[in-house]
């Protein structure tokens, strides 16, 4: 009787520390989804700066575009004129950063609003460089110093033959034009939209992962809670039962 008894409680400490075993297993997984939550939960913190980051600072370039082009039809300032064109530069890499942010995992429908900003802003340009080819030939310039795409754009015949005056007219038109600053008012509303629906989708992917940690939290205390008292049970059976059994 004694000797199966000792077999009982010896086999009961087996499974206390065989359950104790797959206890710390778990919790070393839990620590590990953890963990894991936890990084996911940064980096779309992080993508989220980027991303309202680059709307910003598009939406930044644009405003300076108009800015400059508009300084320089009213004043000929050829600071406003460099300012511009390095404005415009800026634009033209958005190709590149549409790749970026599709390493970001932008959702479609950004990625469609920043397409259509970029369409819309395409549109003005040609606006815009018909206003500068005006103006530096209202102001005789030589066009052996024009840009490439200022050579390679051509005025009509018509506008051609208009006095300075006309031309520079003309050129301060052109940029104070209802559907020029219709479009350029469209595409900060695409801008926007973008932004919005970022913000949006992204903090609703936060707040998923966030519960998702909490749940895990909550579980990895209970885990704790379990292994503790597994460990109190173990400690019971070798101090007390089986002290007493052996007494």
């Amino acid at each position: 009787m004694k000797k199966y008894t000792y077999i009982k409680l010896f086999s009961r400490l087996i499974y206390a520390w065989v359950l104790l075993f797959f206890l710390l297993v778990f919790m070393l997984l839990q620590l590990w989804g953890l963990r894991f939550l936890l990084n996911e939960t940064q980096t779309l913190n992080f993508k989220q700066m980027r991303l309202i980051k680059f709307t910003y600072q598009t939406e930044l370039v644009s405003d300076h575009l108009t800015q400059n082009i508009q300084l320089f039809t009213y004043t000929f300032n050829p600071k406003a004129l460099a300012n511009y064109w390095q404005a415009l530069q800026k634009i033209r890499q958005f190709d590149e950063y549409m790749v970026f942010l599709k390493s970001l995992n932008s959702s479609k429908i950004e990625l469609s609003y920043l397409f259509k900003a970029k369409n819309m802003a395409d549109s003005l340009r040609e606006s815009e460089m018909k206003a500068i080819k005006l103006m530096l030939l209202a102001h005789n310039i030589n066009q052996d110093l024009f840009s490439t795409e200022l050579k390679m754009y051509q005025l009509p015949e018509q506008e051609m033959n208009l006095s300075a005056a006309n031309k520079i007219k003309l050129a301060n038109q052109l940029l104070e034009d209802k559907t020029y600053l219709s479009r350029k008012k469209t595409i900060l509303t695409f801008i926007k939209q973008a932004r919005d629906h970022m913000i949006t989708r992204t903090h609703q992917h936060i707040a998923h992962k966030q519960q998702q940690i909490d749940y895990l939290i909550i579980s990895l205390g209970f885990t704790t809670f379990i292994c503790l008292l597994v460990i109190i049970a173990i400690v019971w059976f070798r101090t007390f039962s089986l002290k007493k059994w052996l007494g």
